[in-house]
């Protein structure tokens, strides 16, 4: 269920559109393995995680808003989501996004995914673990705050 939120006004191209999809309901609230967990991540990662994922580059090039919100999978609570949208959206154009961002997801579904692209993201993911590049938090730190997610909820 989708809902629009106008940021100020009814003026056009204020508007904001997110679609979020809860991952593990009530009825299995377990943390995913570490197998599946690494899989949406990799999921995550081709779906939105560069200029040119499929998700990514088509919502930005359909200009139905200026900039992609939601940034895909959140991993942090029990109950992990997935949440990609638009911010400034035309009124009009807010069922048109909603329709675009599900074609979009039918497309990857169908088309898939090729074996390039799947060893370019997993040689991307591999590079990014293997660095542990942690901007200007000490690495400890950053850690301890990575497995808290796992460790809060034993």
């Amino acid at each position: 269920h989708s809902i629009p939120y106008a940021a100020n006004s009814d003026e056009d191209g204020q508007h904001m559109l997110q679609i979020t999809w809860l991952l593990n309901d009530e009825k299995d609230i377990k943390q995913f393995t570490p197998m599946m967990d690494l899989a949406l991540s990799v999921l995550d990662y081709m779906l939105i995680g560069t200029s040119s994922s499929p998700l990514y580059k088509r919502l930005i090039d359909s200009g139905l808003g200026s900039n992609i919100i939601g940034y895909g999978l959140s991993q942090g609570l029990l109950q992990q989501t997935f949440a990609v949208g638009m911010k400034n959206v035309k009124k009009m154009d807010i069922v048109v996004l909603e329709d675009l961002i599900f074609h979009i997801l039918r497309d990857v579904i169908i088309d898939g995914f090729s074996t390039e692209e799947i060893e370019a993201a997993l040689n991307s993911i591999e590079f990014q673990l293997r660095e542990g590049h942690t901007g200007s938090d000490p690495a400890g730190v950053n850690i301890f705050l990575e497995l808290l997610t796992k460790w809060n909820y034993d």
